[in-house]
């Protein structure tokens, strides 16, 4: 029984924390949550989803499978992002730049929480 609940509270988490990353692209990079989940491939939507996925890959154990699932994909989907973000860093100055800023306000937020923030009182800034 244990077991279980701390696996429910560890999967309650980490979705937690997904939509506070998700809830962090859309307000800096002005999209809605629709924007980022529709099929569109305008690069200012593609942008901020490959964003939010390399986020959530990378602050959290969330499966490619799962990360997928936020955004209406295929896993297939979120590994193409994964290298397309990857590819991008190296080229774009500013994407780069921006990854890195959210990543960092991922980092504090997470940390503000570990140290006995409140959950829901600890919002995602930049």
């Amino acid at each position: 029984m244990t077991l279980t609940l701390r696996a429910t509270k560890s999967a309650v988490e980490q979705f937690s924390m997904a939509a506070r990353i998700i809830g962090l692209i859309c307000a800096t990079q002005h999209v809605t949550p629709f924007g980022l989940e529709c099929s569109s491939r305008e690069w200012r939507l593609v942008r901020p989803r490959w964003l939010a996925m390399a986020l959530l890959r990378r602050h959290t154990s969330l499966s490619l499978d799962k990360i997928a699932l936020l955004f209406n994909r295929h896993h297939t989907a979120v590994h193409h992002a994964l290298r397309s973000v990857a590819d991008h860093s190296k080229t774009d100055l500013k994407f780069n730049d921006d990854l890195e800023r959210l990543s960092a306000a991922v980092t504090r937020a997470r940390a503000a929480l570990e140290c006995g923030g409140k959950s829901d009182a600890t919002p995602l800034s930049v």
